[in-house]
């Protein structure tokens, strides 16, 4: 359930699968505008999709439903999210634009996400010899030219 703080009442019952297990496991990461609430749904049921959904507050509708991932983190521009991986082990980064609904990979093989916010990212980095290091970058997004 999304709450109306402001009205205090229930705004809208979110979308899940029936026996989703990790609402309270996993904190739904917002947008930096407060548009959308990305959350984790997972239910027990081996046939159904595991990962995260998009709600837009505002149009009080499912934005997106994104298989195989976890929400992370704010992205450098207000409607941007950073998700994570859940079907690789090396926990690879995803950049969403909410609205447009496109993406751009953040790290590769080497690289595990641990945080981001407003844009930066904390991630480990695996080096030769077993050696890792942690690290913190700022993502820069960059509109193509129109």
């Amino acid at each position: 359930v999304l709450c109306d703080m402001q009205n205090k009442e229930n705004a809208v019952d979110l979308p899940t699968n029936a026996k989703n297990s990790q609402l309270d496991d996993m904190a739904p990461v917002w947008t930096s505008d407060g548009r959308y609430v990305c959350y984790y749904d997972q239910g027990t049921d081996p046939k159904l999709p595991k990962g995260t959904r998009i709600w837009d507050r505002i149009g009080k509708r499912e934005m997106a439903f994104v298989p195989g991932t976890s929400p992370m983190g704010t992205g450098p521009e207000p409607s941007q999210i950073v998700l994570v991986s859940a079907r690789t082990v090396d926990n690879r980064g995803i950049l969403l634009d909410v609205p447009s609904g496109k993406t751009w990979p953040l790290g590769d093989e080497k690289t595990r996400l641990l945080h981001a916010v407003k844009g930066k990212i904390a991630f480990l980095r695996f080096l030769a010899g077993g050696k890792t290091e942690l690290r913190v970058a700022t993502i820069v997004f960059r509109a193509p030219p129109q």
